[in-house]
């Protein structure tokens, strides 16, 4: 009724009436908006907004609740577009440019224009709106993950830089938990250890239920080689979060320094009993509300829980040959592969435990068991690179270097940049006497990841095996020195949400 009675010309005599109709057109879209949120019926929204476009001409609040229903129903492209169009009509909104951000860097990984996003919130007003402190947060996250992508040494120092200079950029009156946990976060990518502590510590003084300081701040105190105290502060997180996967992963490396890997294989089973229980209440919800809709993020900073990784983000376009190269190989062993019906995180979940018990079973030198699970994992992704790195590590507990190799090379063909991979194919040269192509591997590892203080270790054994001393004892000593400060899990294992 609305969309009939709208009045759709633009004559000066009709002014007040088209006016009065917008002005119904809003009353009646903010309620349709209330009732369909509810239900979860975000494309229903979406739908109806569309039909609304042919009379809100420049009509900024129809406008932004479009790009707000778009982003619920993960059209996070348009959703995009439709918000610089409400950037153009109101350009001194400070909102808009950081839901534009947020999109930009949380679902799309769009960082140069995330980040260009962000410099306009802060420019707006002269830094004094409300919103100026989280414009500079969403700008040092910008930073700090165009710091990740980049591949030389010197440009992921400047980004750092540039990352903590926007975080201690808000006010210390403006700083919540969130601020104090990116700047802690930051400080420990840089292996400041003291300085992470202290903002970290201060988040939670801020917020004891923030439970992204917990796993921070758990291990930083992994990376002081205090285990005990890092299980301490899981255990404690998981009180308030017991389901959180990404405590319960952390969790599982800690128990497998302090209690061994039997205790750590159990955990490892109950979480499977666990994603069971939330999967098959999912599905039967799902069943009873089949067009209830839930957007997932797409952010790229889980550890596990994405099988692309960020890294493979920056490689994508100079891997595509290989890529297509190691599909074919790998395709002859998924003739019979079905694609898993239902949530897709929920199987990227299940996944990611499937190989984390692999590594305890080959540490428990379980090679049958660890087979059993890779072979899970791979019936649900088989083209993922972790599977393909998983296949190599049993290979490799084998001594069946050649397969591993072959399998390593695939990972490393699909993510160009997964550390791991490359860490583990320079060994395999390494024991098959190809030094040299050993060395080339482990710099792109060193390249890839300079805080890796494994791959300073296996490089300083490639460079003694092939006479080169001095070079060796200065990799050793820097693999030394890493090591003193290597967390449990890497720091980039923590996610980043733009909150």
């Amino acid at each position: 009724m609305v969309n009939r009675d709208a009045v759709l010309t633009r004559a000066p005599d009709v002014a007040e009436q088209r006016n009065r109709s917008i002005q119904n057109c809003q009353s009646v879209y903010d309620l349709l908006a209330i009732m369909l949120v509810r239900r979860g019926q975000f494309s229903m929204l979406c739908e109806s907004f569309e039909r609304s476009m042919k009379f809100s001409f420049e009509d900024f609040h129809i406008w932004f609740q479009f790009a707000l229903a778009l982003c619920c129903a993960g059209k996070h492209k348009r959703s995009l577009q439709v918000l610089k169009e409400c950037i153009s009509m109101n350009p001194g909104d400070p909102l808009v440019p950081l839901f534009a951000a947020k999109v930009c860097l949380e679902y799309l990984y769009k960082l140069d224009e995330g980040i260009q996003f962000a410099h306009q919130v802060i420019s707006i007003g002269d830094n004094h709106h409300p919103l100026c402190h989280k414009g500079y947060l969403i700008l040092g996250i910008g930073y700090s993950l165009k710091a990740e992508d980049a591949r030389l040494q010197s440009d992921r120092k400047q980004f750092q830089k540039k990352a903590l200079d926007a975080f201690y950029s808000v006010e210390p009156r403006d700083r919540d938990e969130v601020c104090e946990f990116y700047i802690g976060l930051q400080h420990a990518v840089a292996r400041q250890i003291p300085q992470a502590l202290e903002h970290v510590v201060r988040a939670l003084d801020i917020n004891c239920e923030h439970r992204h300081s917990y796993q921070l701040l758990a291990l930083l105190c992994s990376s002081n080689k205090q285990y005990r105290k890092a299980l301490e502060v899981i255990n404690l997180a998981l009180r308030d979060y017991p389901n959180d996967n990404h405590l319960l992963f952390v969790k599982v490396k800690l128990e497998e320094y302090c209690l061994g890997t039997t205790e750590a294989t159990m955990t490892c089973k109950q979480m499977l009993q666990q994603w069971k229980s939330d999967f098959e209440e999912e599905r039967q919800r799902l069943m009873r509300e089949p067009q209830v809709e839930r957007a997932y993020s797409d952010v790229r900073t889980h550890y596990g829980l994405d099988m692309t990784d960020r890294e493979s983000v920056a490689g994508s376009m100079r891997a595509v040959s290989r890529v297509e190269h190691t599909l074919s190989e790998v395709a002859s062993s998924m003739t019979s592969y079905v694609p898993k019906i239902g949530p897709h995180r929920s199987w990227l979940t299940q996944t990611q435990i499937w190989l984390q018990l692999v590594e305890l079973y080959l540490t428990s030198d379980e090679t049958l068991e660890a087979d059993r699970c890779v072979q899970e994992a791979s019936s649900i992704f088989p083209l993922s690179h972790l599977v393909l790195h998983m296949r190599g590590r049993i290979y490799e507990h084998r001594r069946e270097f050649e397969e591993a190799r072959h399998y390593y090379e695939c990972a490393i063909a699909i993510n160009p940049y997964h550390v791991k991979s490359l860490q583990h194919l320079g060994l395999i040269h390494h024991y098959l006497g190809n030094n040299s192509m050993a060395e080339k591997v482990l710099r792109d590892a060193v390249n890839a990841d300079p805080t890796s203080h494994e791959s300073w270790y296996s490089m300083s054994k490639v460079l003694a095996t092939r006479g080169e001393t001095d070079a060796a004892s200065q990799c050793m000593s820097t693999a030394i020195e890493l090591e003193g400060t290597s967390p449990a899990l890497p720091f980039s294992s923590i996610p980043r949400f733009v909150l």
